[in-house]
């Protein structure tokens, strides 16, 4: 069977991806060179669900290089889908000189997009892609940015998508900086097909800063779109996902409802305490209103400062603990703009309650500013899977929503304490694994407008704020990869503890093999005594068996000799006739009397 036909049968992604590595192997592009950059068999493994999910017929690609996630998503779709990629399509030698990477065995003046389209033909897939060489919104490539500037691209996007859209799944892993990312996400919405989604690759890790700050920006300029992504506890899942709202909504319960009980940053031990506590030496407030259920109890936590007045806000009542001051609970549907009765020193405001979830940006904030000159601003970024809402707003919606009443985000709350819960700290008071409430902040009326433009001074804070949220979502993953290698460390010390405890039980157990060697070889030399004495009395004995043997040679000579006389005797006459005598007993005796007589006459005479 040959690999296209192996290639039809269902396979794991494992297999399919050990096959695409082998095709460049046999290409002469070891695995080593273009997994490198190319895209990581986890992140692969997520890209293809989404295409499993989404079943698209028609797919674009921003980003080819050698083409292993363009061929995974060939082999993935129908017969009928046609992926458009476009690359810049530069010699490999361009791109890994931008990229640092050495190649000393392959032929690096081959073109990307030539590489990947050598890979499909032998794969029987290049019928299902079509190559684009170009920039997709941008002249700029990761050469002209990183080497030389005049590696620049020509852009062809826009003809590429007037063309061949709209798509019904947009893959985007081109140039990682952030301008470019927005652009490339700009350019792409309006040829999406309804129903349709953009994946990105990198929205975490190295590179994520860059990505998620294009994207947080693409979601404030474009309503009724939600994102979403892995858990950063799964340390490098990098895919994420744009799409329309609604289409989510059809398609699954909103993320915010499969939050695992316990997971809450709010339900922490001492998270609570201690955000009361930092906010309470910002601002001292005497009164505190929170809109909202308040599940975390931090109004309760006021009340332990010494706040007097706490007010709560919501669809129901919440249990108060004793000593914690007298709270005051309203009903409000949240379906409009809330007005207080009289202004409270500060407002709490926690943008995942569950209350709020269905009440606009501008309606929010209208009421936090209808409380309080002091907002006590807390907010979960968009995107990360079982802890952001979809309807979760970036950062800069609410910094520009707040500035329309005159307020703007002024303390930052979280650096106050988080020193007290880093990945290496030896007494962390609470554990962040996630993006919850990342964003928490002091907004601020500002009491004295500056002399300069309202627009100018909004599009600081807005930089600034995105900056800043960036820099939190940059430091978790910082932190959580930390964590991460902490456990490795912890794990390797007590994988060389164990080592050497085996090394010095194999060194025991040498010096018992020695000694007892030197035991043994006193034993050889013993025995060998013992042999060369049994040597010698072997010699002596096979002296002595050949003088036996001579003896034994003699006694047979003789006995032969005695034969032969014996012989003799018995063939001779007097033998002969003794023996017939021997038969008549009386006439032997007769004839010895007659041999007497006669023997003594002739004495005699």
């Amino acid at each position: 069977m040959d690999l296209m036909n192996q290639l039809r049968t269902p396979i794991e992604l494992g297999e399919l991806h050990e096959q695409l590595l082998t095709t460049y192997a046999d290409l002469g592009y070891q695995r080593e060179l273009v997994s490198h950059w190319a895209l990581p068999g986890r992140d692969l493994r997520q890209l293809l669900t989404e295409l499993e999910e989404a079943a698209p017929q028609r797919l674009l690609e921003v980003g080819t290089f050698v083409g292993l996630s363009t061929l995974a998503m060939a082999f993935k779709t129908g017969e009928g889908a046609v992926i458009h990629t476009v690359d810049p399509n530069f010699p490999l030698q361009v791109e890994l000189e931008a990229m640092r990477t050495q190649s000393r065995e392959a032929d690096l003046t081959v073109r990307s997009q030539t590489l990947a389209r050598q890979a499909a033909e032998r794969l029987g897939l290049s019928h299902k892609i079509v190559f684009h060489a170009g920039g997709f919104s941008t002249p700029a490539t990761f050469a002209s940015t990183k080497t030389d500037p005049t590696h620049t691209t020509p852009v062809v996007g826009p003809d590429v998508c007037r063309s061949h859209g709209p798509f019904d799944l947009i893959f985007i892993d081109g140039l990682h900086y952030s301008h470019a990312v927005l652009e490339d996400l700009r350019l792409a919405r309006p040829h999406l097909r309804p129903g349709g989604r953009i994946v990105l690759h990198d929205v975490i890790g190295c590179w994520g800063s860059n990505v998620r700050r294009a994207v947080f920006q693409f979601l404030a300029e474009t309503p009724g779109m939600i994102f979403r992504h892995g858990r950063y506890a799964d340390l490098y899942e990098a895919i994420g996902v744009i799409e329309q709202a609604s289409d989510r909504s059809t398609r699954s319960a909103p993320t915010a409802t499969v939050r695992q009980a316990g997971s809450d940053l709010l339900e922490q031990p001492g998270f609570t305490e201690q955000l009361a506590a930092v906010v309470h030496n910002l601002c001292r407030p005497s009164s505190v209103l929170c809109l909202g259920s308040d599940h975390g109890g931090l109004l309760a936590q006021f009340g332990r400062w010494g706040a007097g007045q706490l007010i709560g806000v919501g669809t129901e009542a919440q249990p108060v603990s004793p000593g914690t001051g007298p709270i005051r609970w309203e009903a409000f549907d949240y379906r409009s703009v809330y007005r207080p009765n009289l202004r409270m020193d500060l407002c709490l405001f926690i943008t995942d309650e569950h209350d709020l979830t269905e009440t606009s940006c501008r309606d929010l904030v209208a009421s936090c500013v209808a409380c309080s000159d002091t907002v006590l601003f807390c907010s979960t970024p968009p995107g990360e899977a079982g802890v952001a809402r979809d309807g979760a707003l970036p950062i800069e919606n609410w910094v520009r929503e707040f500035w329309k009443h005159g307020y703007r985000f002024h303390d930052l709350v979280r650096p106050s304490f988080e020193p007290l819960r880093f990945a290496n700290s030896f007494a962390p008071i609470y554990d962040i694994r996630s993006t919850e409430l990342a964003s928490i902040y002091l907004v601020r009326r500002d009491a004295s407008p500056p002399p300069w433009s309202s627009e100018a001074v909004e599009a600081v804070l807005v930089e600034k704020e995105r900056r800043v949220e960036d820099l939190t979502l940059q430091g978790l993953f910082s932190d959580i990869a930390l964590r991460h290698a902490l456990k490795e460390s912890h794990a390797s010390q007590q994988w060389i503890a164990e080592k050497d405890r085996r090394l010095l039980e194999q060194e025991q157990t040498i010096g018992d093999c020695q000694e007892l060697t030197r035991q043994s070889e006193a034993s050889v030399r013993v025995l060998e005594g013992m042999l060369a004495r049994s040597s010698a009395l072997v010699q002596e004995q096979e002296q002595t068996i050949v003088q036996h043997r001579h003896e034994t040679s003699e006694y047979q000579r003789r006995i032969a000799e005695q034969g032969r006389v014996i012989t003799g005797i018995q063939q001779s006459l007097e033998y002969r006739v003794a023996l017939r005598l021997g038969r008549y007993p009386r006439l032997l005796r007769l004839a010895v009397r007659c041999w007497r007589a006669l023997f003594g006459r002739r004495r005699s005479a």
